[in-house]
C-alpha cells in the first residue's frame, strides 16, 4: 500500500490523505481516477456524499428516460407511423402463421414462444 501523502495545495492545510485502494477504483476509468475528483469526493462530508449520490442517481434516471424515448426500438412508439408499421408486421407474421399451419394445434413451452417472437421481431428484445 502506497504511504500516506501530505499536499496542502489539494487537502487543505491540515489534511493528510490516503490513496484510493485498487478495489474501491475497480471499473472507473484511468482519466476519472485522474481528474483529482476522488480525492475531493472523499473530503466532503457524509451528509454532503449522500446529497451527491441523490444528486447523480436524479440525474441518471433523468438520462435513461431521455434515451428510452428517443429509443427507436421496442414496440410503443410516439410516432403513430410508426407503430401501426409495427402492428402491422405482427399481424402479417400472425397470419403467414396461420395459412402456413405452422405446428398446428402444438402446444408450446414459453421459453419456445419468446425465442420464436424475439427471433422474428428483433425490436422486442
Amino acid at each position: 500500500m502506497e504511504e500516506k501523502r501530505y499536499s496542502p495545495e489539494e487537502n487543505g492545510a491540515d489534511h493528510v490523505s490516503e490513496p484510493m485502494a485498487p478495489a474501491s477504483t475497480y471499473g472507473m476509468s484511468q482519466e476519472l481516477r485522474d481528474s483529482g475528483v476522488l480525492a475531493k469526493v472523499h473530503n466532503l462530508s457524509h451528509d454532503d456524499k449522500l446529497c451527491l449520490i441523490r444528486y447523480i442517481q436524479e440525474v441518471d434516471a433523468q438520462t435513461q428516460e431521455k434515451e428510452v424515448a428517443n429509443c427507436s426500438l421496442g414496440f410503443y412508439s410516439e410516432n403513430a407511423e410508426e407503430l401501426n408499421k409495427r402492428i402491422s408486421e405482427i399481424e402479417i407474421s400472425m397470419n403467414d402463421l396461420e395459412a402456413n399451419g405452422e405446428r398446428a394445434g402444438e402446444w408450446f413451452s414459453s421459453a419456445e414462444v419468446w425465442e420464436n417472437i424475439e427471433e422474428r421481431h428483433p425490436w422486442l428484445r
